[in-house]
């Protein structure tokens, strides 16, 4: 009897102690939390000289651009990324069009970097006005932005001329159904990418056809035709072609740096090989014969119109060297 009231003593400390010791390490998590939440949005709504105002949040935005460049900083020790503004007069209402997953987020930033003028878009993206694009809201003054960004054909009456940015249809389809299912910088899984295009597939082809159709036969003002594999692969003399269309001066220098810096804020790591294997796990049969007949189509009218020699059918080799 005495020993069974010994163990129940026991039993009542042991769980008196422990009760305590949760309590301490919970208060002490919540602590934690709590401070680690007010340093973030004590850093989010912190700006330059305790500065509230617009002009103020516009440089403020470029804080976690410097963060994760010191060593490209280090090796381009003569190159630095710019703060951008808005021009200080009206420019031509220039927009940068493309299909989804074409480039566009990384070629504002080329052209940002080049000419040190900010870039809009006729929608309002939080995350990219707080990641590099400070002016991605601005509607109001489109008019003194170098670039304005849109993805539908709705727009392209309202521009003077436009930068028509466009990528083979295999990447394109492919980098929006990533961007779709997992943002700007992860990977999803093969089966799931697959899925969604073969569900999407006929309206994503629609659209990529229409805004080459309306481009070439419904715009009248100037264009210019870049073609991302083209930006990619020889940069340095695609942003001088590109200033010369905008009519920006900039120097041999400033192409220099932003061809050294060019890597932007929003990109998806992968390799060269697993690439491949991915379009070739997914572009296979009906799927793949279309979006070779979408490819041509593309490149026959866009090279008819503009004078060009350009090809949208870079992957077809990648793909089909792995069926071999």
């Amino acid at each position: 009897m005495r020993r069974l009231l010994l163990v129940k003593v026991f039993h009542c400390v042991f769980v008196f102690i422990m009760s305590g010791l949760f309590l301490f390490i919970l208060t002490n998590i919540n602590s934690a939390n709590t401070k680690m939440y007010d340093s973030t949005q004590l850093y989010s709504n912190t700006r330059i000289n305790g500065d509230t105002s617009d002009a103020a949040k516009t440089y403020s935005t470029y804080q976690p651009w410097f963060e994760n460049r010191t060593k490209e900083r280090e090796t381009h020790s003569n190159c630095s990324y710019r703060n951008v503004s808005l021009s200080d007069k009206k420019l031509p209402l220039t927009g940068l069009v493309s299909f989804p997953g074409s480039g566009n987020t990384w070629t504002r930033h080329l052209i940002q970097q080049m000419t040190g003028i900010g870039t809009s878009s006729v929608y309002c993206d939080r995350k990219l006005e707080e990641s590099g694009f400070p002016f991605e809201c601005y509607h109001e003054r489109m008019r003194q932005t170098i670039l304005v960004k849109t993805h539908h054909r709705k727009s392209i009456p309202f521009f003077k001329k436009i930068v028509f940015l466009i990528r083979n249809p295999y990447d394109a389809l492919l980098s929006l159904a990533k961007f779709k299912m997992s943002g700007h910088t992860q990977n999803p899984s093969a089966y799931r990418l697959r899925e969604l295009i073969e569900r999407t597939f006929e309206t994503l082809l629609e659209w990529y056809l229409d805004l080459v159709i309306m481009i070439c036969e419904q715009f009248e003002g100037p264009v210019y035709v870049l073609q991302y594999e083209m930006l990619k692969h020889n940069m340095s003399s695609e942003l001088n072609k590109i200033s010369k269309f905008l009519g920006t001066k900039v120097t041999d220098g400033d192409i220099d740096c932003t061809v050294k810096l060019q890597e932007g804020n929003f990109h998806r790591n992968t390799t060269h090989r697993k690439h491949c294997q991915l379009l070739n796990f997914i572009y296979q049969g009906e799927i793949l014969s279309r979006i070779q007949d979408t490819a041509v189509f593309a490149e026959n009218m866009l090279n008819a119109a503009y004078n060009l020699n350009l090809s949208l059918r870079g992957p077809e080799k990648r793909i089909f060297s792995l069926r071999l």
